[in-house]
């Protein structure tokens, strides 16, 4: 997933740069070639885009295509990231059952980790219940860790009745 948002991100900055660099403001042409006044009406191309002329030689295309780029590139990267960060790579419970500790992807698939309370997190839905995917949510943290339902459960039934279960998250 790192590759591929990398990947994309390095294409539409690319893109952006070349945008940059290659497209002309065509008013500065037309200036050079009729004068001060640039080119008359009929010889300037206009494209229609239901009903609505639309003059693609202008700055404002130049940079509004610029930006565009940039920001998709930026977008897929940080949706890879969190995407990455919301799957579950492991979770363990730790003795005294108390607490359970999170272990989710991170870029370049090195898991980071955290530490919380079973009183902290709760899972939205049984094993059972779920086609591919456990949500589970922890309090204090933004988003649901997603826990793959076809991965390697060693004590399934512990699981449902520590980490599993639903519990009522207080919001304070």
């Amino acid at each position: 997933m790192a590759i591929f948002g990398l990947a994309q991100f390095a294409f539409w900055m690319y893109l952006g740069n070349f945008a940059y660099s290659e497209m002309r403001v065509v008013q500065q042409a037309e200036q050079t070639v009729y004068g001060e006044k640039g080119a008359p009406e009929e010889k300037r191309k206009k494209y229609s885009l239901g009903g609505l002329n639309l003059y693609l030689g202008s700055a404002a295309w130049r940079y509004g295509l610029i930006t565009l780029c940039f920001a998709m590139g930026s977008l897929i990267l940080s949706g890879v990231w969190v995407y990455s960060r919301r799957n579950v790579h492991r979770l363990v419970l730790r003795r005294g059952g108390q607490k359970c500790t999170v272990i989710p992807f991170g870029f370049f698939g090195r898991p980071y980790r955290f530490t919380v309370p079973l009183t902290k997190m709760t899972c939205l839905h049984t094993r059972d219940t779920v086609r591919s995917n456990l949500p589970i949510k922890v309090k204090g943290r933004w988003f649901f860790y997603l826990l793959d339902k076809n991965g390697k459960f060693y004590n399934a039934k512990l699981f449902d009745f520590t980490a599993g279960m639903r519990r009522v998250i207080d919001k304070s």
